[in-house]
């Protein structure tokens, strides 16, 4: 059962094809971390076949996920190792009540598989597709035909014109980012090699006709172009009244040997029709008035003569697209010098008249009948097409969005200079913030990305640091700096393989010759960097990398200690054991390996996608359940993350800066239920790789650095979508799996502490943990929920262990806070207070749980130091006595017991004649 579903029993939400398309090899993974684990054979898998639904499992599950089916032999399966990805519109399983049922794959030169239905395509083409069709029968489930002078934009494109895909049925696909004119212009222009005819599918009514409408009020001369080369007429006409309101300074050379004579007529036609209109409108003066003594007929004649000097202005200068700002200003500062008011006024109300009428001005278009174009076509061709190209038109939003892209530039300048200022008073946080609001305005500088590296790698945020630097190199290959970051970044999450890559990577963008004293030190420093992550290298090498828990053969795990005790507690109705806890996670854990790595059936691979939640289950459950057995665990584990990652397209390997944009974007155009997969996979995956960094590479920072990300990601959600249902949007968002992942986090916190050496930065690690226990603690007690009394260890995992944990590092603080203080007295309060949190953390675990013992011990040491009541002190060791052996039933052989745990224990035992007697002789 798991402790953090909605109704405690196993999640059957089916896991469906609709919302679910498998890409390729991982796009934005940390390349570092794959490189790691080797997993440069894992072989990726399409969605072609029915899922299967999942084995039972233990209830502590919650099955979001179903098993992940490889397509079957030969072609296809060939296809499984190339890379390819799924086209998001046209995946295997196509919705809607017209769309035929798929039969056929399309492989375009770049790897993507369209699944269409045979029969459409060939009752659309005049050339059965270029030839490519029919398609043999095959054995196969699917037959592929490739494409090889086609990208999949461009097929995109083709399909959705044939298919004519309504909006909400490529929802997936962002149009206006991904489909630019350029794309929809070479999709559309390659319809007729394939025997379709554009006209015949893109009409008013279609939905490709709307696109390109939408996209003719931005590229007005490219929908016209493309209109008029497939004989689209009522596109050209629509698309035309764009061109009115233009600038017409230049037309692209192309354009004019792709446009035909006559709809070059007809486009010429429309800006003459717009130009006569404006001489029209300016050549009526304004008004005479009555003469006066002021101004008289001369007078008049004056100002007569100045609106005529702006007439031949406008004139000579005249286009169709022509603003009234203009046409205002060129006659006020033609006027400038009258000085008769009434003379003023009547120019007013004649710019006024002219004003409104220009704003109206484009002529009304019928719908003209080819014919009717052809029958105007006149003259020479040649020649309208010199004098249009003369007359060309570049829309005034091109200006308009170039003065806004140099504000963004600007304003993004200004943050980095302001962040430079912050970072050289070592203001890292503040500057990290102003990276990054400056990275939102321009995120096509490389510096940023590179600035914001050096933050993070002083933020000791290693794992973000590595993304920034890997972008900045990927923006400027040549950029050393960049790439000493990252070489720095990957040496701190214990990467020496990849970090002597890129230390030397670092050195060959340096100068070869002619350095500066700059470029010197740098070269200095890039070095002595290489040559330490090569003595690391070395010495991984050599020696045991990590420590691995082995366990005696010979010995009682816990948790073989602790099913042998399971039958006897159920029937004493005893739920108050750690045997339940340790019990569970390890049966998860078991579960999650039994499920791992790759299973044939049938000729398929399979995949099952509950790994993941059986392995961080275990984790959040009780992490001294984790161990390995297996040489090739790490592997497996990293290639059942790439599977899961690519299954349902999670977010595991992107930045995390990008997370929740890219959420609240695929919320909106997939729904809940591919969101809800894609989160939870992306939050457990990031629970198994920090507990793999800790355990397996000793890097504590990574860990908290995973652990901070799924705070922060479960916190932003609960309050994002606090009136949302959990079976939406997700078991993680519950408050007991939030208290389960901060109760992680602590001892995340505890291992980084105890590893840095900063005391400005212990200091805040310090602060960081006292709030984590608050959270923890008020967590709880706002928490309604509490399990059913037939599943103990989901009580005791997420709401008991937390609470004494929090109680636990309650103390810790204060007995760090004892070390700083600047008097004995102070001190003696800080040690009794610690010890007294030590004493109700120890009380909230069961009695039989090393974790009881051991604070009890630590407590007695702590009310020692700060001089409390012996007789308090007596209580607690004879609590402590009670509690050991207790504790040896099932913890015997344990990682704590390992490193020294029951001769720390006995020692504190032994004070106690020594505590008695000072008792007894009245010195206490």
């Amino acid at each position: 059962m798991n402790p953090t579903s909605s109704t405690y029993q196993n999640d059957t939400t089916p896991f469906t094809l609709d919302d679910w398309i498998t890409p390729s090899a991982l796009q934005h993974a940390d390349s570092e971390l794959a490189s790691y684990w080797n997993t440069s054979s894992v072989t990726e898998f399409p969605v072609d076949l029915p899922i299967h639904s999942s084995d039972n499992h233990h209830d502590a599950l919650t099955s979001e996920d179903s098993m992940c089916p490889n397509p079957p032999n030969d072609t296809a399966q060939s296809l499984a190792t190339t890379g390819f990805t799924v086209s998001p519109v046209f995946g295997p399983i196509l919705s809607g009540r017209e769309r035929p049922s798929t039969d056929l794959i399309l492989l375009t030169v770049d790897l993507m598989l369209f699944y269409v239905d045979e029969a459409t395509l060939c009752k659309s083409s005049s050339n059965n597709f270029g030839g490519f069709l029919p398609v043999p029968p095959s054995k196969q489930l699917r037959r592929v035909a490739y494409l090889p002078l086609l990208l999949s934009s461009d097929l995109h494109i083709m399909l959705q014109a044939i298919y004519d895909i309504p909006p909400s049925q490529d929802r997936q696909v962002l149009w206006n980012s991904q489909f630019g004119i350029e794309n929809i212009a070479y999709g559309i222009n390659s319809l007729p090699q394939y025997g379709v005819d554009p006209k015949e599918h893109i009409r008013p009514r279609s939905n490709m006709y709307g696109r390109l409408l939408t996209c003719a009020a931005l590229y007005p001369l490219d929908v016209y172009t493309l209109a008029a080369q497939h004989g689209m007429h009522d596109l050209a006409v629509a698309a035309s009244s764009h061109l009115l309101s233009v600038n017409p300074d230049i037309v692209q050379l192309e354009s004019s040997g792709k446009i035909e004579p006559r709809y070059f007529r007809r486009l010429i036609q429309l800006l003459e029709e717009r130009k006569s209109l404006l001489a029209k409108l300016i050549a009526t003066e304004p008004s005479l008035h009555d003469p006066t003594k002021k101004c008289g007929f001369l007078g008049q004649g004056a100002s007569k003569k100045a609106w005529n000097k702006a007439v031949a202005s406008l004139t000579s200068e005249a286009h169709p697209g022509i603003t009234t700002g203009m046409i205002k200003e060129t006659f006020l500062k033609a006027t400038a010098d009258i000085r008769c008011r009434d003379c003023l006024k009547a120019r007013d109300e004649r710019l006024r008249a002219i004003c409104a009428e220009w704003t109206l001005a484009p002529p009304r278009h019928s719908v003209t009948t080819l014919k009717e174009v052809q029958d105007k076509t006149t003259g020479d061709d040649e020649n309208q097409k010199r004098k249009l190209i003369a007359t060309a038109i570049l829309p005034h939003l091109l200006s308009l969005l170039t003065n806004m892209s140099n504000e963004k530039l600007a304003r993004a300048e200004k943050l980095k200079d302001e962040g430079n200022a912050l970072f050289s008073q070592k203001k890292f946080k503040d500057a990290n913030q102003k990276y990054t609001e400056a990275l939102s305005l321009d995120d096509k500088n490389p510096v940023l990305y590179a600035n914001r590296a050096a933050c993070r790698l002083s933020l000791k945020r290693y794992l973000d640091a590595s993304h920034d630097a890997m972008k900045a190199t990927e923006l400027k290959p040549s950029y050393a700096k960049a790439w000493a970051r990252l070489a720095t970044a990957q040496d701190h999450l214990g990467r020496p393989q990849t970090s002597i890559n890129f230390w030397r990577k670092a050195l060959e963008a340096l100068p070869q010759e002619n350095l500066t004293d700059g470029e010197k030190k740098q070269k200095q420093q890039y070095e002595a960097g290489l040559a330490d992550a090569i003595k690391t290298e070395k010495a991984m090498q050599e020696g045991v990398p990590a420590k691995v828990h082995t366990i005696d053969q010979r010995d009682t795990p816990a948790w073989v200690a602790a099913f042998s005790m399971l039958p006897e507690l159920s029937h004493q109705d005893n739920v108050g054991s750690s045997a339940w806890i340790i019990a569970s996670a390890y049966q998860d854990l078991v579960e999650g390996n039994r499920k791992l790595g790759v299973e044939r059936r049938g000729g398929l691979d399979i995949f099952q996608m509950e790994v993941m939640e059986h392995i961080s289950n275990s984790i959040l459950t009780d992490p001294r359940a984790f161990h390995i057995n297996d040489p090739d665990w790490c592997l497996k584990v990293m290639k059942q993350i790439q599977v899961h990652t690519n299954g349902v397209r999670a977010w595991t390997f992107d930045s995390f800066d990008t997370l929740f944009p890219k959420v609240v974007e695929r919320l909106e155009k997939g729904g809940w239920d591919g969101t809800r997969r894609a989160l939870t996979t992306t939050l457990r995956c990031w629970i198994v790789l920090g507990h793999l960094e800790m355990g397996i590479k000793q890097n504590p920072h990574s860990n908290l650095e995973f652990l901070d990300r799924v705070v922060k990601t479960i916190v932003w959600g609960q309050k994002k979508w606090a009136g949302v249902d959990y079976e939406n949007r997700g078991a993680i968002f519950r408050e007991s799996f939030l208290r389960g992942v901060r109760n992680l986090r602590l001892e995340a916190l505890l291992n980084v502490y105890s590893n840095d050496n900063d005391m400005s930065r212990k200091s805040e690690l310090l602060e960081d943990i006292w709030k984590e226990t608050e959270a923890i603690h008020k967590s709880i007690k706002d928490d309604p929920t509490v399990p059913p009394f037939d599943y103990p260890a989901v009580k005791l995992a997420y709401w008991d262990y937390p609470c004494a944990h929090g109680h636990v590092m309650k103390g810790f603080y204060h007995r760090e806070k004892a070390k700083l203080a600047k008097d004995e007295l102070e001190q003696s309060k800080l040690c009794v207070q610690a010890g007294t949190e030590y004493m109700k953390g120890a009380s909230k675990y069961p009695d039989d749980d090393e974790h009881h013992a051991w604070h009890l011990s630590v407590a007695v040491e702590l009310l020692a130091k700060g001089h409390a009541s012996p007789k308090l002190i007596l209580d607690v060791i004879e609590r402590l006595k009670l509690a050991v052996p207790k504790m040896q039933k099932i913890w015997a052989v344990s990682s704590m017991a390992m490193q020294g745990r029951d001769d720390i224990i006995k020692n504190t035992l032994d004070s106690e004649e020594e505590i008695r007697k000072r008792l007894g002789d009245g010195r206490v």
